[in-house]
Protein backbone atom coordinates (compact mmCIF):
# COMPACT_ATOMS: atom_id res chain seq x y z
CA UNK A 1 0.00 0.00 0.00
CA UNK A 2 1.16 3.23 -1.03
CA UNK A 3 1.22 5.90 2.46
CA UNK A 4 0.69 9.47 2.06
CA UNK A 5 2.71 10.97 4.90
CA UNK A 6 2.29 14.54 5.55
CA UNK A 7 3.49 16.80 8.42
CA UNK A 8 0.51 18.35 10.67
CA UNK A 9 2.40 19.42 13.16
CA UNK A 10 5.72 19.69 15.61
CA UNK A 11 5.71 16.36 16.52
CA UNK A 12 2.40 15.18 14.54
CA UNK A 13 2.41 12.74 11.45
CA UNK A 14 -0.15 11.09 9.47
CA UNK A 15 -0.52 8.59 7.35
CA UNK A 16 -3.46 7.39 4.64
CA UNK A 17 -5.18 3.84 4.48
CA UNK A 18 -7.85 2.18 1.73
CA UNK A 19 -10.85 0.52 2.35
CA UNK A 20 -13.61 -0.49 -0.01
CA UNK A 21 -11.27 -2.41 -2.43
CA UNK A 22 -8.87 0.32 -2.69
CA UNK A 23 -11.78 2.66 -3.82
CA UNK A 24 -11.56 4.74 -0.99
CA UNK A 25 -9.12 5.71 1.43
CA UNK A 26 -9.20 7.89 5.42
CA UNK A 27 -6.61 10.32 6.38
CA UNK A 28 -5.31 9.73 9.55
CA UNK A 29 -3.54 12.21 12.00
CA UNK A 30 -1.78 11.76 15.09
CA UNK A 31 -1.26 14.71 17.69
CA UNK A 32 1.04 15.42 19.95
CA UNK A 33 -1.86 17.42 21.68
CA UNK A 34 -2.91 17.54 25.11
CA UNK A 35 -5.98 15.04 25.71
CA UNK A 36 -8.30 18.25 26.45
CA UNK A 37 -7.76 19.19 22.70
CA UNK A 38 -10.17 16.87 21.09
CA UNK A 39 -12.73 17.68 23.47
CA UNK A 40 -13.39 21.18 21.64
CA UNK A 41 -14.10 18.60 18.42
CA UNK A 42 -16.59 17.05 19.93
CA UNK A 43 -14.67 13.84 20.15
CA UNK A 44 -13.06 11.83 23.09
CA UNK A 45 -10.27 12.97 24.99
CA UNK A 46 -8.21 10.49 22.58
CA UNK A 47 -9.86 11.28 19.31
CA UNK A 48 -12.70 11.63 16.70
CA UNK A 49 -14.11 10.69 13.78
CA UNK A 50 -14.62 13.77 11.03
CA UNK A 51 -16.53 12.60 7.68
CA UNK A 52 -15.63 14.57 4.52
CA UNK A 53 -17.51 17.41 4.06
CA UNK A 54 -18.04 16.90 0.11
CA UNK A 55 -17.19 12.92 -0.66
CA UNK A 56 -18.85 10.51 -2.82
CA UNK A 57 -20.21 7.57 -1.20
CA UNK A 58 -17.76 4.98 -2.93
CA UNK A 59 -14.95 6.50 -4.27
CA UNK A 60 -12.24 9.09 -2.99
CA UNK A 61 -11.45 9.96 0.35
CA UNK A 62 -14.31 9.37 2.98
CA UNK A 63 -13.11 10.73 6.28
CA UNK A 64 -10.22 11.33 8.83
CA UNK A 65 -9.41 10.13 12.24
CA UNK A 66 -7.49 11.92 15.02
CA UNK A 67 -5.72 10.87 17.49
CA UNK A 68 -3.61 11.83 20.44
CA UNK A 69 -0.17 10.29 20.57
CA UNK A 70 0.06 8.75 23.43
CA UNK A 71 -3.39 6.97 23.12
CA UNK A 72 -3.09 4.79 20.02
CA UNK A 73 -4.63 1.66 21.21
CA UNK A 74 -6.16 -1.12 19.60
CA UNK A 75 -9.92 -0.28 21.43
CA UNK A 76 -9.76 3.43 20.78
CA UNK A 77 -9.01 2.73 17.19
CA UNK A 78 -11.72 0.31 16.79
CA UNK A 79 -14.03 2.64 18.17
CA UNK A 80 -13.21 5.44 15.65
CA UNK A 81 -12.87 2.93 12.64
CA UNK A 82 -16.28 1.63 13.54
CA UNK A 83 -18.16 5.43 13.25
CA UNK A 84 -16.20 5.54 10.00
CA UNK A 85 -17.67 2.00 9.23
CA UNK A 86 -21.30 3.49 10.49
CA UNK A 87 -21.47 6.34 8.45
CA UNK A 88 -20.25 4.45 5.52
CA UNK A 89 -22.99 1.99 5.79
CA UNK A 90 -25.47 4.72 6.74
CA UNK A 91 -24.26 7.21 3.66
CA UNK A 92 -25.03 4.21 1.18
CA UNK A 93 -28.04 3.84 2.47
CA UNK A 94 -27.51 0.53 3.14
CA UNK A 95 -29.78 -1.54 6.18
CA UNK A 96 -27.77 -4.21 8.22
CA UNK A 97 -29.55 -7.52 8.02
CA UNK A 98 -28.28 -11.07 8.11
CA UNK A 99 -28.00 -11.26 4.58
CA UNK A 100 -24.99 -8.84 4.05
CA UNK A 101 -23.93 -8.79 7.90
CA UNK A 102 -20.14 -10.41 6.21
CA UNK A 103 -19.77 -8.14 3.92
CA UNK A 104 -20.31 -5.19 6.73
CA UNK A 105 -17.50 -7.37 9.34
CA UNK A 106 -15.68 -7.60 6.41
CA UNK A 107 -15.67 -3.94 5.69
CA UNK A 108 -14.72 -3.76 9.30
CA UNK A 109 -11.75 -6.02 8.86
CA UNK A 110 -10.30 -4.21 6.02
CA UNK A 111 -10.73 -1.13 7.81
CA UNK A 112 -8.81 -2.15 10.42
CA UNK A 113 -6.14 -4.46 8.77
CA UNK A 114 -5.40 -1.27 6.95
CA UNK A 115 -4.99 1.02 9.39
CA UNK A 116 -2.75 -1.22 11.38
CA UNK A 117 -0.53 -1.68 8.41
CA UNK A 118 -0.20 1.46 7.36
CA UNK A 119 0.54 2.95 11.05
CA UNK A 120 3.62 0.36 11.73
CA UNK A 121 4.90 1.43 8.65
CA UNK A 122 5.11 4.77 9.65
CA UNK A 123 6.16 3.68 13.33
CA UNK A 124 8.99 1.75 12.17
Amino acid sequence: MVISLYNVGVSSFGFRFYFNRRKQWADVVIHDVSVDTFVRHNGTRWGYYQAEAERHNRTGKFGEIHIVMGRVTADLVAHEIDHMRWDWIFSNGITPSPRNEERLVTLLDEMTRNFWREYRKVKE
